[in-house]
């Protein structure tokens, strides 16, 4: 869990790092009335948008272990960081599997996302052409 929170910290964190100086406020980056980070809305829209994301997870230590470990992350976290930011807000809820191919092919249930280890990702790129956003190392 503290891998996976670095690595987000560092993805979003990443941007300000480009900013040198200090002196800057937000408005000399971001104008007042322009969508950012910050304020303003994105407009949903229900042609190229779903209101409700579904993040699997591969439960390998059981479902409710994997509730509890990335619970926070994959929908707290999201719905509050990420969600918000639309208009109206979207919603993204966590689905664990002790058996995700079973689940996720065999069953076909709606996945979205899915954060799981490399064996179930490598079959799930080559039996849905999976590709990962972001990956994470551990060590």
């Amino acid at each position: 869990m503290k891998l996976l929170q670095r690595v987000a910290i560092s993805l979003f964190l990443t941007p300000s790092a480009l900013i040198q100086s200090s002196t800057h406020a937000q408005q000399d980056f971001w104008p007042e009335g322009f969508l950012n980070c910050t304020q303003s809305y994105r407009q949903f829209d229900p042609l190229t948008q779903k209101q409700t994301y579904h993040v699997g997870v591969h439960a390998t230590g059981g479902i409710d272990s994997a509730f509890k470990q990335y619970n926070l992350t994959f929908e707290a976290y999201l719905n509050e960081a990420v969600g918000k930011r639309w208009n109206p807000p979207i919603e993204f809820k966590m689905i664990a599997t002790e058996e995700p191919l079973h689940d996720w092919i065999d069953l076909k249930q709606k996945i979205d996302f899915m954060y799981t280890d490399t064996g179930v990702y490598s079959c799930l790129g080559i039996e849905i052409g999976a590709q990962p956003l972001v990956t994470t190392v551990a060590r």
